[in-house]
């Protein structure tokens, strides 16, 4: 096992490091202390996302399933591990399900905030990665 600690040390990193700066008081204290330059920051990390309050939508995929992206990932990840089963990937598979599992929670915890009760009707209506399968 020594052998992946640092494989497994790499993808801790990476995850503590996403979850740091996607953190409402990283992006908050970024906005302030870069002022203008906050647009380059938001390039780099979150994209072009807006600042303006949305509404929430659940339409497209989302009638599905709550995060297809994660729902990707782990088709994605399970694909792999049939194509290379070994060892390393199947490290790598545990690490990434394990930060879905730490990820989901606290993304969805910011969505309620955001959202408010239209999200926890619709997380009560919809399957978080896999969607229902009707007969």
């Amino acid at each position: 096992m020594e052998k992946y600690s640092l494989l497994i040390l790499s993808w801790v990193v990476y995850f503590v490091l996403h979850s740091v700066l996607a953190a409402d008081r990283v992006k908050s204290y970024f906005s302030q202390s870069l002022g203008k330059g906050y647009r380059y920051y938001r390039l780099l990390y979150v994209g072009l996302e807006s600042d303006a309050q949305e509404q929430f939508k659940a339409d497209g995929i989302l009638k599905y399933v709550r995060h297809p992206i994660y729902s990707a990932t782990v088709l994605i990840v399970i694909a792999f591990w049939l194509f290379i089963p070994n060892v390393t990937t199947l490290v790598s598979a545990c690490c990434i399900f394990s930060y879905l599992a730490i990820g989901i929670p606290l993304e969805e915890r910011k969505l309620i905030k955001k959202y408010g009760e239209a999200y926890r009707e619709y997380k009560d209506r919809v399957p978080s990665i896999m969607p229902k399968i009707k007969p």
